[in-house]
């Protein structure tokens, strides 16, 4: 692995790489509050030997990128998609791969809806919703009960403070698959001591104001009659037991994607801390 500082419209990112960048490319695009190290390097590692070049990336407001002051610079998701292709443009990729998670997923469309000649196929996972379906009430009461649950996470200044209130949240969205303890740990270490944005985890404590990820996508517009124009093949992965994003509402967006295939993981929720099943998400996208 190695990495590499993007700067692009005096906002730098941080990215970094697996394999070799004469082969085909795949971005991975993480979800909301999520860094580049969401995808776990054995994942990355298996998409390298496999014959690809594999990006992931901090968002901006995420990991080592530059923190936005949104009152001041506001941005939506549309944005967001534009940091996945200046990426790209970093790298002097013309076309790729696009992975995306949760926020991701929905960027991963955003992407080939805005930029249909730099995708060369999508794959979301878990992803979030860029049409209109409305929740039915039983997904409505989910909803509210895991926003609620979410919201009893209290971030401290730091990791031995601040662990266990993520892990109990990690695991609620992590479905009936085995939740792997030591996996999550990890990963909100890495959010804490390989991060410049610890600052936004005291103001969610003091205040629960949203994390600016959230604001991008509210007000979002209706793309469900873009979604015809995706023209490369689409992959969606999602979890039966997603208590964030619903599976029957992105069952019904799909069916407005022409080349889309669709696997439904009985177990599976909206996280992915179980290393068995991040494998088998890599054997479906391989």
């Amino acid at each position: 692995m190695n990495n590499k500082i993007i700067n692009i419209n005096n906002i730098s990112f941080y990215t970094e790489y697996f394999g070799d960048i004469k082969n085909s490319a795949i971005l991975l695009i993480s979800g909301a509050m999520g860094s580049a190290r969401f995808w776990p390097n054995a994942f990355c590692k298996k998409l390298a030997a496999a014959g690809y070049f594999v990006i992931r990336y901090d968002h901006r407001d995420s990991g080592l990128s530059d923190a936005i002051n949104y009152n001041h610079s506001p941005y939506n998701i549309n944005d967001l998609a534009q940091d996945a292709i200046n990426i790209l443009d970093g790298y002097q990729i013309k076309k790729a791969h696009i992975i995306g998670h949760s926020l991701g997923g929905a960027i991963a469309k955003i992407c080939a809806i805005n930029y249909p000649e730099r995708a060369l196929s999508l794959t979301c996972i878990s992803s979030g919703l860029i049409s209109d379906q409305p929740l039915n009430n039983q997904e409505k009461e989910i909803l509210d009960k895991t926003w609620q649950r979410m919201l009893k996470n209290n971030p401290q200044e730091n990791y031995e403070k601040s662990v266990d209130g993520f892990l109990q949240t990690y695991k609620y969205l992590n479905g009936s698959v085995k939740f792997d303890e030591q996996m999550a740990k990890d990963y909100i270490k890495d959010l804490y001591e390989r991060s410049k944005h610890v600052s936004w985890f005291l103001k969610f404590a003091e205040t629960k104001e949203m994390h600016n990820h959230v604001k991008a996508q509210q007000n979002m517009p209706d793309y469900k009659n873009l979604l015809k124009n995706i023209n490369v093949p689409v992959t969606i992965i999602h979890g039966q037991l997603d208590p964030l994003c619903f599976v029957r509402p992105i069952i019904e967006e799909t069916k407005y994607i022409k080349h889309a295939k669709i696997y439904i993981i009985p177990e599976m929720g909206h996280m992915i801390f179980n290393k068995k099943l991040f494998s088998e998400i890599s054997n479906i996208i391989l």
